[in-house]
């Protein structure tokens, strides 16, 4: 079940969780949380949560639904 829905404004971004799709996984790196926004620059820094390296990315990234989704999802819950 998903519960969460995407931010509407990105400085509600900081502490969310969120969920990468199997197709786009590195390292098993499934889930991610946002630690850090940069307004200027409009760039997002996520923490993987079970090897702690950082992404940054541009915080409208986030709205692609084939790489991204909000929450954390388990894995027998994903549509096939």
């Amino acid at each position: 079940m998903k519960s969460e829905t995407h931010p509407r404004h990105p400085r509600h971004l900081v502490g969310s969780k969120w969920t990468r799709h199997p197709g786009a996984e590195e390292e098993r790196e499934r889930h991610w949380t946002v630690r850090a926004f940069a307004p200027r620059k409009g760039v997002v820094t996520l923490e993987a949560v079970l090897t702690a390296r950082q992404l940054r990315l541009p915080w409208r990234a986030l709205r692609e639904r084939s790489a991204w989704e909000p929450g954390w999802i388990r894995l027998d819950e994903e549509e096939p």
